[in-house]
């Protein structure tokens, strides 16, 4: 019974005379014409953001290791 009523006011709502369809190809064309205006970073821009990128992953990894070794040194004198 309850879902009946539901099925019904899903199909009322949403395919009410093709209004459902007619959004979904709206949003696509909405989302092709958006994309359009994006200004994509050519491949050297890509190659020096790649580069920064992980010199900075590195860089902070290596930085928290020495951190974490330099307390375990610490903690080891102390005990």
């Amino acid at each position: 019974m309850i879902l009946s009523i539901c099925v019904d006011t899903y199909k009322s709502v949403f395919f009410k005379e093709g209004k459902f369809m007619k959004k979904v190809k709206l949003f696509f064309k909405d989302v092709k014409k958006e994309i359009s205006k994006i200004k994509w970073p050519n491949n050297k821009s890509m190659v020096k953001y790649t580069i920064t990128t992980v010199s900075f992953v590195i860089f902070f990894a290596l930085f928290f290791t020495a951190i974490d070794l330099l307390i375990a040194l610490i903690r080891s004198i102390g005990a």
